[in-house]
């Protein structure tokens, strides 16, 4: 399955921008993603705040698409752990953020392609699980050893790194 990580890319890039700028008070990033800061801080739970950046950076739910569904729990993930990193000091380090946004896309796009054999098979429940604990934690070795430009990733590098991961794990995976 091809997929389009320029898309995915950015939504997941929009979705931790936006959770960077919550957690710093940027209000005018916020607002040029269609988010309201004084909203946003109004809402005690942090599942609201990634649901409304979520909402604003991948626009309204999809028809069900597999690609959409990724893109989304991907933008999602990566919102919520801005959000919750390091909750009583600063937030998370930009290049910390996009490692963790290039992990969550390959980690999405990996299990989304595997997962259909990982559940039909006669495994149980808790070899998927460590399975699929297994492609996260490789997907973070594979976003760690990304070649990225100190100065930030450009749009390239970040979709080189997360094709060379997906790739990676289909390889690793059907070898098993």
């Amino acid at each position: 399955m091809q997929r389009t990580t320029a898309r995915s890319s950015a939504r997941s890039g929009r979705a931790a921008a936006a959770a960077y700028a919550y957690r710093t008070g940027n209000a005018a990033v916020l607002a040029e993603l269609g988010l309201d800061y004084a909203q946003l801080r109004a809402s005690d739970d942090p599942i609201d705040v990634t649901r409304q950046i979520v909402s604003a950076v991948c626009g309204p739910l999809p028809d069900g698409t597999i690609e959409d569904e990724e893109e989304r729990r991907a933008a999602a993930e990566i919102a919520q752990w801005v959000l919750e990193a390091n909750e009583d000091g600063a937030p998370p380090d930009p290049a910390e953020i996009v490692r963790e946004a290039i992990a969550a896309i390959i980690f999405e796009a990996a299990t989304t392609e595997t997962a259909a054999a990982l559940r039909n098979s006669d495994r149980p429940v808790a070899i998927t699980l460590e399975t699929e604990r297994q492609m996260r934690n490789a997907a973070r070795v594979l976003a760690q050893r990304a070649e990225l430009t100190e100065t930030g990733p450009t749009p390239s590098e970040f979709e080189r790194a997360i094709e060379h991961g997906i790739e990676t794990l289909r390889v690793i995976w059907r070898s098993e």
